[in-house]
């Protein structure tokens, strides 16, 4: 017996989890995470509204977010 919890089908998903699954493949992201957060679909708009934080502007540039992100992914030989 598998353990595991499986990534929801695309397919399956409702409401706002399926129009940003949806987003996402339109710009060619992949939409595993979303996907699985639908579990908790309460969770999505207001995990959203922190991730966006860590995007953007602040005290510190998004650029150099983005380049500490790639850093971080690399030195843990992350490929996603």
């Amino acid at each position: 017996m598998s353990k595991r919890i499986t990534v929801p089908e695309e397919k399956t998903l409702s409401g706002q989890v399926a129009q940003l699954a949806a987003e996402w493949r339109e710009v060619g992201s992949d939409s595993s995470f979303l996907r699985m957060l639908s579990y908790r679909s309460e969770l999505v708009p207001p995990f959203f509204d922190f991730y966006q934080q860590l995007r953007g502007d602040g005290l510190v540039s998004a650029k150099i977010k983005e380049l500490a992100r790639l850093r971080i992914a690399r030195l843990n030989s992350c490929h996603y």
